[in-house]
């Protein structure tokens, strides 16, 4: 009871050593890998694949940096390391990955490519404890669909009985992401061609969002996204309530859940799988060494891209092709499309400090709404619109602590707070 619990905010770079520190510290004493009744355990794996994110963040523009997003003066080493951008971060962050993926090759852990590029993605999300999963958090106990995780997924008028949820709909920002199956960027500028389009698609497009006529599982074998029209006769789709994107998001939901009658499944929270190191590796080494230079690596950072692309199919990008504007790009973009929705997003813009870029985390948000043809019912029209506009401003970069621990004395406030 006499301990000072008032402790003052250390610097970013003595928090970034400290837990730098902590994981080297502990993994000697891990196992290999944990499989088995050891699930859900931490190994070596596990250390390498932290350290690998943790060196990452480190080397991203809203820390790598003597400028900060927002100038706190002389506590400008609370939010930022407080030097000139210093590439080691990168390097490191690349020798981690690399070490990360090399202890993968050893102890079973590898990507999932067997089950068809229709269906790798799909299989190493759905399917607990896959090779590819590094670590995933490991429930007690069976949950209802609509319980956590999967009340705030699932919507209401896809499931019978649980028209108290509201469900997840992707926009057409996030969309606009997916290239057509020739690697080629998408327009979408409205027409007569909604379900042509969708299904040319990278195939990971409908392995993650449910979208007009695809399929949920066997309780809802057709989705129906399409407006009222009265003009035509035509009923809105069963399950356009709420739809304000013009899709749902089916990822992270196996088709296996149904009504809470059926079964109940003991769900599992992925927190580290291996596709994310292949991206780490290639964002690292890309910023470190470029595109193509494998600095000794098994792989370049290209290759690293390629070997994710191939899995679903997708063509691989070439040395000195592609349409990308650099190759920085088309690594955000992949992991925006890899890593869809499995917490990744929300913190990568702001380390990137794109969120205030319009159409990221700020300005237009755009939906489509879905309209039947009558000549052509396999056909639909889509016309894309304004769901709302939303604001970033700089401070968010970083949260705000607690203004009843502020209050206290002993703890500086983020800047704009």
């Amino acid at each position: 009871m006499d301990d000072n619990l008032k402790i003052p905010r250390a610097s970013l770079r003595e928090m970034l050593f400290f837990i730098l520190q902590d994981i080297d510290e502990a993994y000697p004493a891990l196992l290999d890998n944990a499989l088995q009744n050891l699930r859900g355990r931490v190994h070596k794996g596990v250390a390498l694949a932290l350290k690998s994110k943790v060196l990452l963040y480190a080397a991203s523009p809203l820390f790598n940096t003597n400028e900060p997003y927002m100038d706190f003066g002389t506590n400008n080493n609370l939010i930022c390391l407080n030097e000139p951008k210093n590439m080691v971060w990168w390097e490191r962050a690349a020798a981690v990955a690399d070490s990360c993926i090399r202890w993968a090759e050893t102890n079973g852990c590898y990507l999932i490519t067997d089950q068809g590029v229709d269906a790798n993605y799909q299989y190493s999300w759905e399917v607990y404890d896959n090779p590819e999963i590094i670590l995933a958090e490991k429930a007690a106990q069976g949950m209802g669909c609509w319980n956590r995780p999967w009340s705030g997924i699932i919507p209401g008028s896809i499931i019978a009985g649980s028209s108290g949820t509201n469900g997840t709909t992707p926009l057409l920002n996030f969309v606009r992401k997916y290239e057509d199956r020739d690697g080629n960027k998408v327009e979408w500028n409205g027409g007569d061609d909604l379900q042509a389009k969708l299904a040319n698609l990278d195939r990971r497009f409908a392995q993650t969002i449910a979208y007009n006529l695809s399929w949920w599982n066997s309780q809802t074998p057709e989705v129906q996204l399409w407006e009222a029209n009265e003009e035509l006769g035509v009923a809105a789709g069963k399950h356009i309530k709420d739809c304000y994107g013009g899709f749902w998001l089916h990822k992270l939901v196996s088709p296996s859940i149904m009504r809470p009658d059926n079964q109940e499944p003991v769900p599992n929270s992925t927190l580290f799988q291996l596709n994310e190191i292949y991206l780490n590796f290639a964002e690292a080494m890309n910023e470190a060494y470029g595109p193509d230079d494998k600095h000794g690596y098994k792989y370049s950072a290209r290759e690293a891209i390629n070997i994710i692309r191939e899995r679903s199919g997708q063509p691989a990008i070439l040395s000195g092709s592609g349409i990308y504007s650099d190759f920085r790009e088309l690594v955000r973009n992949e992991r925006a499309i890899e890593l869809a929705f499995d917490n990744h997003r929300f913190w990568d813009v702001r380390r990137w400090m794109i969120a205030e870029q319009e159409g990221v985390m700020s300005g237009a948000m755009y939906g489509i709404k879905i309209y039947w043809i009558n000549s052509s019912p396999q056909e639909f029209r889509y016309t894309p619109y304004l769901y709302e506009n939303r604001t970033f401003t700089k401070k968010m970069y970083l949260h705000p602590f607690s203004t009843n621990e502020v209050n206290k004395g002993y703890l500086i406030q983020n800047p704009g707070y």
